[in-house]
């Protein structure tokens, strides 16, 4: 636990600005939760509270607006200058705008569950961005941008309407999970099978009728996924990927 008096002036005055915001607009009646954590383990944790700011040596790290109805990212965020960890899933955001980068200490973004069909181009701006899960929304496209977001680890766009991916996909040389289950891919770019990093790939619930023999390049595949397609057949070089521990067809 930690206490107001605990969390940097700057901090605290967006903070009080951000529930003014939230109570004025009737999304929250109570105040944040304040809760103390460590910027290392926030990174690859998913935020307990609905509604809270998750503090380390002063600095609000986190933010979680879960379930709140929130209808866009409020652009007073940008006063937080040491966000790594933003939750604003299962509300009504309809894209990420441009006030989103500003955020440009982000590591990983919780948007799933949302009514998304949009991402700026602000995002690039998001250059320390590790983690990103976007499931559930309603997005047509990723736009070209996704893919100057070079440190990016883990790419979830689950249950979306995708019908294909940027040719730039394989900017992301440090990308070891991809989550694209459930959109409406039928086929898939060659560039796909360039990004050597991955580990685990679910293209699992889509309309995929062919996959490369490049996919023989993916050596560090560990998890593969790729029930309900319509694939008549795969290609003999599934066999090169040796290190896998789960695979589904």
């Amino acid at each position: 636990m930690v206490s107001e008096q605990q969390i940097s002036r700057e901090d605290l005055v967006v903070m009080g600005d951000l529930f003014a915001y939230l109570q004025q607009n009737t999304l929250i009646q109570k105040p944040l939760a304040v809760r103390a954590t460590s910027t290392k383990e926030i990174v690859n944790q998913r935020l307990e509270e609905p509604t809270a700011v998750y503090v380390d040596e002063g600095k609000i790290v986190g933010l979680s607006l879960r379930n709140i109805e929130l209808p866009t990212i409020p652009s007073l965020l940008a006063g937080f200058k040491h966000l790594v960890h933003l939750d604003i899933s299962l509300n009504q955001v309809t894209k990420l705008s441009a006030a989103l980068g500003e955020l440009t200490t982000l590591k990983t973004i919780y948007a799933n569950n949302n009514r998304i069909i949009d991402i700026e181009p602000e995002i690039t701006n998001l250059l320390q961005l590790e983690n990103i899960n976007l499931d559930n929304n309603q997005l047509a496209h990723l736009p070209p941008s996704i893919c100057q977001l070079v440190r990016l680890r883990s790419l979830s766009v689950a249950g979306n309407e995708l019908v294909t991916l940027p040719n730039c996909i394989s900017h992301l040389k440090h990308l070891t999970s991809a989550n694209l289950g459930g959109n409406n891919l039928r086929f898939l770019q060659d560039k796909l099978w360039d990004v050597l990093t991955l580990e685990q790939l679910n293209l699992s619930n889509n309309q995929i009728v062919y996959i490369s023999p490049a996919i023989g390049n993916l050596t560090n595949l560990k998890t593969l996924n790729l029930g309900s397609n319509q694939l008549d057949e795969l290609p003999e070089t599934i066999s090169q990927l040796t290190s896998l521990s789960q695979y589904l067809y």
